[in-house]
């Protein structure tokens, strides 16, 4: 009978151990979990600070959404972990330093994207609310440099605050010219964003904005350069048939001429011809709404080149393609 009693016990005392080592290993599992987000989380805000550093406030603002998701994503594994010492500790050393390189730059994230909005206003011939956009602006920046200030946060390249003083003054040109037509900034700044404004140059197709992002600049040949637009979208080339079919060609020929003036405008600040391209990979798909002479080159069925502009080399006088495009539209 003991010795019945003694394995009643044995059976007894192992049954109450399944449930405890189930909740260990999962519980460790968690742990590890949070762990190994937490090292990729550390990656990116090793990413994150060099972007930072590097004192291009655009590839912050590509970055940011993502890196901010990154870090909600830790929290998140780190609130399943057993043992408030061990949340702690993972959230001291993974999360805390990425929220502190976000909230960095967090009030310039902010302006450069109000600033954005601001620009669209413009476009879409909302002038009362680009000037209610403004004030609020204004009470960010003010904001901001008190919280600043008391928080003492580290300070960030000069070059940041630059850009965004660039983009504020011409937003400025903007509601000082007020109207919704597209003006060439009077200051041009660095090249980075002089890039980012070409991005902001929407086709306004009937009150809603295309946008058709990828502007870059590189060398041609040993003394010359090239604006090139780059990664056109499918869906972007098929709303610019859909533009072209309803007889809206008139809005991608504005666009075209807002890049031209502005390109040209550059030209004439920096004393050198300058050339503009947009190009895609088309992944098999040839716009209908642009002739096919226009085409610089083929490549296959999944590349080509067509022109915004050349400036003619002797007087440096741009000419759109889309001028001679809609002149001559009914014989392609």
């Amino acid at each position: 009978m003991k010795r019945f009693n003694g394995i009643l016990s044995l059976i007894f005392a192992f049954v109450l151990m399944i449930p405890a080592t189930g909740t260990y290993a999962a519980s460790n599992s968690n742990y590890q979990r949070a762990v190994s987000a937490g090292e990729e989380l550390k990656k990116e805000l090793s990413k994150f600070n060099s972007y930072i550093n590097s004192g291009n406030l655009y590839n912050v603002d590509a970055q940011y959404d993502a890196f901010t998701k990154k870090i909600r994503n830790t929290e998140l594994l780190i609130g399943k972990v057993s043992g408030s010492s061990n949340r702690n500790y993972l959230n001291t050393t993974y999360v805390r330093p990425a929220k502190i390189a976000k909230e960095r730059v967090i009030y310039e994230i902010s302006q450069i994207r109000l600033l954005y909005i601001i620009d669209k206003r413009f476009d879409l011939n909302q002038l009362a609310e680009a000037e209610s956009d403004y004030a609020k602006l204004e009470r960010l920046q003010k904001r901001a440099k008190q919280i600043k200030e008391a928080g003492g946060y580290e300070s960030l390249p000069t070059s940041i605050n630059r850009s965004l003083h660039w983009w504020e003054s011409y937003i400025v040109e903007r509601l000082n010219a007020n109207t919704s037509e597209e003006i060439v900034p009077s200051e041009i700044g660095t090249i980075h964003d002089f890039l980012v404004y070409l991005n902001h140059v929407y086709i306004n197709d009937e009150g809603s904005l295309l946008e058709l992002k990828g502007w870059t600049m590189e060398p041609v040949g040993e003394d010359g350069f090239g604006f090139f637009l780059r990664s056109f979208s499918r869906s972007s080339l098929e709303k610019l048939d859909e533009i072209n079919a309803k007889g809206n060609d008139e809005a991608v020929r504005e666009w075209a001429t807002n890049i031209v003036n502005a390109i040209d405008y550059f030209s004439t600040e920096n004393g050198a011809v300058w050339y503009a391209y947009a190009s895609s990979a088309c992944q098999g798909y040839v716009p209908s709404s642009f002739p096919e002479d226009s085409y610089r080159y083929y490549v296959g069925s999944c590349g080509y080149t067509f022109n915004v502009f050349n400036a003619d080399s002797k007087n440096k006088t741009p000419s759109v393609f889309y001028d001679g495009y809609l002149e001559n539209k009914d014989n392609y």
